[in-house]
């Protein structure tokens, strides 16, 4: 797994195992890691708003090696991640078991916080609500 954290830390972009995660250039961080960080940071809310600032939330793309559409949606990742603050971390599927029954015939899949977003595409005016008003592009006051 590569993480990579738009925004933050230092260097140019990052390139890694598992197909390699593009970073944001300048201000990007990446880490690699194990497939298990797949859960994400979560707020405790319902509609995953509660207040949150954008560069508190964690997108995190599920991809395979190969996958067109993936490359597609971590350009989209890139972009949004770069405009919110947010950061991002990319997941190979293939590389548990676990991950490949449950997304493996949805790839790419956008998690937000550790909770099902999207797959196939990024629709990145709604993930960018997302991100910034709540999950579903509205927040209970």
């Amino acid at each position: 797994m590569v993480r990579v954290s738009a925004g933050r830390g230092t260097g140019g972009g990052a390139d890694g195992a598992n197909g390699g995660a593009a970073g944001t250039g300048a201000g990007a961080r990446a880490d690699v890691g194990g497939a298990g960080d797949v859960a994400g940071t979560g707020t405790g809310d319902v509609d995953g708003a509660g207040g949150a600032r954008a560069a508190d939330r964690q997108i995190t793309l599920l991809v395979r090696a190969g996958c067109h559409l993936c490359a597609d949606a971590r350009a989209a990742v890139i972009r949004v991640a770069a405009d919110t603050g947010a950061g991002w971390t990319e997941v190979d599927v293939d590389t548990s078991a676990e991950l490949a029954d449950a997304y493996g015939d949805r790839v790419p899949v956008v998690l937000v916080d550790g909770r099902e977003h999207g797959y196939w595409r990024v629709e990145e005016a709604r993930l960018r609500r997302a991100l910034t008003v709540g999950r579903w592009g509205w927040s209970r006051k």
